[in-house]
């Protein structure tokens, strides 16, 4: 029977929010000690510290503090995972230096304001940050001139943003790359601000560019109190999803002890962002503890509004709960965040006047080693039917034929895909046991399946859940790779190590 998850935090959470900082006060050191004593869903444990990105740091305090009480299983995965992210992090790092020396020779001022020199500068250690890939800022008017340098030296675009420049209704301004030789994704930003939020002035002109050469090293320190304002935005932009974002802030204040507040609540005045700046204040101060100035103080707790919002922000950060999933929740949302309605209202209709596309699913391949894990999990056995809800090119559905002797059914949009499928099932002779349907899953028929696997990302799943309810009988198995389906709680988790990953399993049961 599938559950909707409770709404209490657990101890899990609690540990999760000691362990992501790097300055542990006595009393929170004890308090890690008593938590990890506890009777702990260790599984839960990672996955969630993943999803919010603090993975690291969990590992980081927790070997420090109690190595003992850590599991040995969950002690290999975590110490692999750790090693693996310090060595991309590296890896990080040397391109990043890389691509700055570029910029500098071409004479484009740059900006590389989150990635390695952050998790250095304020987290002194690069390893305690889980990197993905690396973020920079440039002018708007040097985006085709980085656009055109990048592509001279073989950095491979990856999306095509000519047609926004200069566009008021469009979605994110940047280019995506991807290195020549290393496949590092490069996010190459001038609109950071993703056009979300209306304000009086010109967001753009935040950095005060125009006062330096390009010849000059723009460092992080240089922009101290803008930079502040920019990662408060991002966190509103994601309604605050993650951890890891909020803890950022909280290092960024932490390490500036320097910060010249009056110039930050002035320049959040004047583009009308100050409720963003102390909402995220208060979050900070909330779940880091973090101290500022009487008079900030002041300004938190006095505006109503930063309060609600604030709370509602955190009961929800590690709840199971659906928010914010359709647009009209979202745009109440934005409207409670601005102190300016009238910028809200520019919010809602360019929002509403951008062209905004449905990305499809992704489709990846599940490596061949985990496609067992994943159908053992489920408990597969000859007498089952294994619908693979974007088939791909019917790895899983075959191997449920081959492997267990189940019949398989794999459906997938794309008509490329399923001649695949096709291909590979005569050749591993097992056409007789599988079928291959070129069809949208969410129109599909899976009443007969006994066993279902999925793919689907977080943004997906809202769509795809009622169909799973409504369609399939009692006792349906549903089994997930790295993505669970938000408040439906599963029946069992588990999780490995693969290719320098933690590879996650969901179960659920009808």
């Amino acid at each position: 029977m599938i559950n909707n998850s409770k709404n209490e935090n657990k101890f899990e959470d609690d540990l999760i929010l000691c362990c992501a900082r790097t300055n542990i006060t006595p009393e929170t050191k004890n308090k890690i000690k008593m938590l990890v004593k506890g009777d702990l869903d260790w599984n839960y444990l990672i996955l969630t510290a993943l999803k919010h990105k603090v993975i690291q740091l969990l590992y980081f305090q927790l070997i420090k503090i109690c190595p003992d009480e850590i599991p040995t299983h969950i002690l290999n995965i975590l110490s692999k995972n750790f090693d693996e992210q310090a060595k991309y992090n590296l890896f990080l790092s040397v391109e990043l230096f890389r691509i700055l020396k570029l910029f500098r020779s071409h004479e484009i001022i740059v900006i590389p304001y989150k990635g390695p020199l952050f998790a250095d500068r304020y987290y002194k250690n690069l390893s305690l940050r889980q990197l993905n890939n690396l973020d920079l800022i440039i002018r708007k008017e040097d985006a085709i001139k980085t656009k055109e340098m990048l592509l001279a030296h073989n950095y491979i675009l990856k999306s095509n943003s000519d047609s926004f420049v200069g566009s008021d209704f469009t979605q994110p301004l940047k280019y995506e790359f991807v290195s020549d030789n290393s496949a590092i994704p490069i996010n190459i930003r001038w609109d950071y601000l993703k056009k979300s939020f209306s304000c009086s002035h010109d967001l753009g002109k935040l950095w005060n560019f125009t006062k330096r050469k390009s010849s000059d090293v723009v460092t992080l320190n240089t922009y101290r109190e803008d930079l502040l304002l920019v990662y408060c935005i991002q966190c509103a932009y994601y309604h605050w999803d993650r951890l890891s974002d909020i803890c950022d802030i909280a290092q960024f204040i932490q390490s500036n002890d320097s910060l010249n507040w009056e110039k930050v609540f002035y320049r959040s005045k004047k583009f009308r962002l100050e409720r963003i700046l102390l909402i995220n204040l208060s979050l900070v101060n909330y779940l880091f503890q973090t101290e500022y100035p009487d008079d900030i103080m002041i300004k938190i707790k006095s505006d109503k509004p930063t309060h609600i919002i604030s709370r509602y922000l955190i009961r929800k950060l590690f709840q199971k709960k659906d928010y914010l999933v359709n647009k009209s929740e979202k745009d109440v949302f934005y409207f409670q965040i601005r102190e300016n309605k009238s910028d809200w209202v520019k919010d809602f209709l360019k929002s509403a006047m951008t062209p905004h596309t449905q990305k499809p699913e992704p489709f990846v391949k599940t490596p061949k080693d985990l496609i067992k894990n994943m159908l053992q999990f489920a408990d597969i056995g000859p007498e089952d039917v294994v619908y693979d809800l974007g088939c791909g090119d019917g790895r899983i559905v075959i191997t449920a034929a081959k492997e267990y002797g189940a019949k398989g059914v794999g459906i997938d949009i794309n008509p490329q895909r399923i001649m695949e499928a096709k291909k590979n099932a005569n050749t591993e002779r097992v056409k007789d046991k599988t079928i291959f349907l070129q069809q949208d899953i969410t129109k599909a028929d899976i009443s007969e399946a006994t066993i279902v696997t999925l793919y689907v990302t977080p943004s997906f799943h809202i769509k795809i859940r009622p169909k799973l309810q409504r369609e399939l009988r009692n006792g349906t198995r549903i089994v997930s790779k790295d993505f669970d389906l938000g408040e439906w709680t599963p029946l069992k988790t588990d999780i490995t190590f693969f290719n320098g990953h933690i590879v996650p399993f969901y179960l659920w049961k009808i």
